[in-house]
């Protein structure tokens, strides 16, 4: 499996991330059965809050469970599925996300069975960017072949300034004191509201 982030918006603190999943079933001999894949989002955005989350089928023959959320339900798929040999699977997942500021890593699980209704026989944890098995020697599960997609997502800044810019005696050691309040937003990415 490989996974990379497509694109990420913010929009009143909420980011859209768009990732694409790419599922491959690397065995030029077995068909894989079951197919199924999981994404945490819940966990791999801990601290932040996952608002909603959906899955599509871009190419390929899995069908996706629509009632994916990223958090209570992590089936990407429902599982019934076969990848002949050599087949491939395009995903597309859009998670929105709120209160997250920091780097977020996310990993996809692959598995499938070698019987159509069997017991899980091969799993694969993704893999950031294009390539599931970097190195071509057809196991996407070796060495560095499992790194997490990263997403970096910024919350506003926010620095406030305050200073007495006028003082008035208004007698019996009372005053009347005018402030300059200055608010500014320091982050580059994200736009503060309300």
């Amino acid at each position: 499996v490989s996974k990379k982030v497509v694109s990420v918006t913010t929009n009143a603190g909420v980011s859209t991330i768009v990732y694409e999943a790419v599922i491959k079933n690397y065995s030029t001999t077995n068909k894989a059965y079951n197919v199924q894949a999981v994404d945490a989002l819940g966990v791999s955005f801990a601290g932040a809050s996952v608002d909603s989350a959906s899955v599509a089928s871009v190419s390929g023959p899995l069908t996706v469970n629509p009632s994916f959320n990223g958090t209570s339900d992590t089936n990407l798929l429902t599982g019934a599925d076969t990848l002949n040999e050599g087949q491939v699977a395009t995903l597309r997942i859009t998670a929105l996300i709120s209160s997250a500021s920091g780097t977020y890593n996310n990993s996809i699980t692959a598995s499938a069975a070698s019987s159509l209704g069997g017991v899980v026989s091969t799993l694969d944890v993704s893999n950031n960017g294009d390539l599931a098995d970097p190195n071509g020697d057809q196991n996407p599960s070796g060495i560095g072949e499992d790194v997490p997609t990263p997403v970096v997502l910024n919350a506003p800044i926010i620095a406030v300034v305050k200073r007495a810019v006028g003082v008035v005696s208004l007698g019996s050691d009372i005053y009347e004191v005018t402030y300059l309040v200055i608010f500014k937003n320091l982050s580059s990415v994200s736009t503060a509201y309300n």
